[in-house]
């Protein structure tokens, strides 16, 4: 912690916080793996014309450091205590926390801590187990695949970033997205990055999905090679207040590849 600010402050910074617009309700848009909060600006700032709107980063060089004084972030719930935190420090009720992918999960996890936070949540192309559980669950990935992630990533980090950033988009998709998720890979410390790549992929959060205080919203696109459609139809259904919406694309990304979609389906879902 710095010692010069206040706790309050010093989350916020640690978070890299940034808070935009005006309005009765806030969003608060937490980043997916692998991603900063300048992934979700063009949604944001798009609702920003509206709502009171929150960016933040998962602080993982934090989570991950060798600091004995750190608190453990040996699973998501961890990161959920960060965001209640940030909720805390910002003063927030009754917040609509949208979260990519695994910091969908994450905005679940702090929901649970902490409902009176929160009004809703916003899931895109979340899941709440990324490992296949057979014979009546599909998750997408074999063990064994999730242990040859790790085994690249390792090796080669280059080589691993150039296997996982067309995967985050799909076929049909600008090949520039990839790309420009390639880089942000390569950007960031490996080491920690590996560590939430591992938290993400093997962590299994099915049995706390009876117990999401809030309604939620998920939105997915129904071609996604890391989260196929049956288990975003299992999270729903165990869910105990959920609504699917589907969208009319591919990839894991939609905020990105195709954010007037996203905003649409938030926009009527406020509306509604």
């Amino acid at each position: 912690m710095n010692l010069a600010l206040s706790p309050a402050q010093d989350c916020l910074a640690r978070h890299r916080v940034r808070v935009f617009g005006d309005g009765r309700r806030t969003l608060v848009f937490g980043p997916g793996f692998g991603c900063q909060q300048t992934v979700w600006e063009p949604v944001a700032m798009e609702l920003a014309r509206e709502h009171r709107v929150v960016l933040f980063d998962f602080h993982l060089d934090h989570a991950f450091a060798d600091n004995p004084q750190a608190p453990p972030y040996d699973s998501l719930w961890a990161h959920g205590t960060d965001v209640v935190e940030m909720l805390s420090a910002l003063d927030l009720h009754d917040a609509i926390f949208v979260g990519h992918s695994v910091a969908g999960m994450i905005g679940l996890l702090a929901a649970i801590q902490a409902p009176k936070r929160f009004e809703r949540l916003v899931m895109l192309g979340p899941s709440a187990r990324h490992l296949n559980d057979p014979p009546h669950y599909t998750g997408g990935f074999e063990r064994a695949q999730v242990d040859g992630l790790l085994d690249l990533m390792d090796r080669n980090f280059l080589d691993w970033s150039n296997t996982v950033a067309p995967l985050a988009f799909g076929e049909f998709n600008d090949p520039a997205y990839a790309a420009d998720f390639q880089a942000r890979l390569c950007r960031q410390d490996p080491r920690a990055l590996r560590e939430f790549l591992k938290l993400t992929l093997l962590s299994d959060h099915r049995a706390e999905l009876a117990r999401c205080p809030v309604p939620v919203l998920v939105v997915q696109n129904p071609h996604d090679d890391f989260v196929p459609l049956a288990a975003t139809r299992h999270l729903v259904d165990q869910l105990p207040d959920a609504r699917l919406r589907l969208l009319d694309a591919s990839g894991h990304c939609p905020h990105i590849s195709h954010p007037c979609q996203v905003i649409r389906a938030l926009r009527e879902s406020l509306t509604a």
